[in-house]
């Protein structure tokens, strides 16, 4: 028996000859997004570069990123001149 190349995998649900889209559930890029902003909310003195950020979140540089401009792109945090990352509630200089 033949199987159409769009024909679902019965183990999967995902179409034959596609691979399943990686993606984060929803429920875990929350609880991670919810922890950088804790973390800010919890210490509004905090000024942090990229790489520090990357080590004190324990997150490769590219998901970093990404938490850090969603944080900015929500108004939780601002991204001073020199590249560091503070709450928005606490003065820019």
């Amino acid at each position: 028996m033949r199987h159409h190349p769009l024909q679902t995998a019965h183990a999967t649900g995902v179409p034959r000859g596609q691979s399943r889209p990686e993606r984060r559930a929803v429920h875990t890029r929350e609880r991670l997004l919810e922890r950088v902003r804790g973390e800010f909310a919890e210490m509004p003195c905090l000024s942090l570069t990229i790489d520090q950020s990357m080590r004190l979140f324990a997150l490769r540089g590219d998901i970093c990123q990404r938490v850090l401009d969603t944080l900015v792109n929500e108004r939780v945090l601002l991204r001073r001149d020199d590249g560091r990352y503070v709450h928005r509630g606490r003065s820019a200089g």
